[in-house]
């Protein structure tokens, strides 16, 4: 087998077998893998029908469908959810803030390590402060009942806890997110 027979093959992928550009590049690598390495034969200047790469429209909800999401939803969840809809946040992004990511003066949240690892500001709605000011007052409330009992650690990155050992118990790096279980 030569170039020719790679190159049926990987159209075939593409035409016969619609399979993604994804799947079809791995093959790719594999069988120039296999000839360099085992057969000592380069594989250059293939030309073959590459595979459709698909765009996907991101899924956007109307207002009409954002306000019956949220005549569902009450106390942290209905806050939760318009962060990530009034502030543009990601699931992960939103369960890993902190209280001293959020800046009411200024109206920003500081997002950390967002997507592709990247910190960037983003806005605060003002109708949310009310909100994420109970939403705050409550995780103080239970840090301070954890402190008491001896809990109320967060989790910090090991550069980070090193560098800070006591702001694992400090509250503005307690996480905005959390509901009190307890009754």
């Amino acid at each position: 087998m030569g170039n020719f027979e790679i190159e049926a093959f990987l159209a075939d992928l593409a035409i016969n077998r619609s399979c993604s550009a994804n799947i079809q590049r791995t093959a790719l690598n594999a069988l120039v893998y296999l000839y360099k390495r085992f057969k000592g034969v380069d594989v250059d200047n293939l030309q073959y029908t590459p595979a459709r790469v698909y765009r996907r429209l991101p899924v956007v909800y109307s207002c009409d469908e954002i306000v019956d999401i949220l005549s569902h939803l009450r106390g942290v969840y209905r806050l939760q959810v318009e962060l990530m809809y009034g502030a543009g946040m990601r699931k992960a992004e939103l369960l890993s803030l902190r209280i001293k990511d959020i800046d009411s003066v200024s109206n920003n949240i500081i997002v950390r390590s967002g997507k592709g690892n990247k910190d960037r500001a983003t806005m605060l709605p003002q109708r949310l402060i009310p909100a994420l000011r109970a939403q705050i007052e409550t995780v103080e409330c239970l840090h301070a009942q954890d402190i008491s009992e001896g809990y109320g650690e967060v989790f910090l990155l090991d550069a980070l806890q090193r560098k800070y050992p006591r702001t694992t118990r400090e509250t503005g790096w307690q996480y905005v997110s959390i509901k009190q279980y307890r009754s």
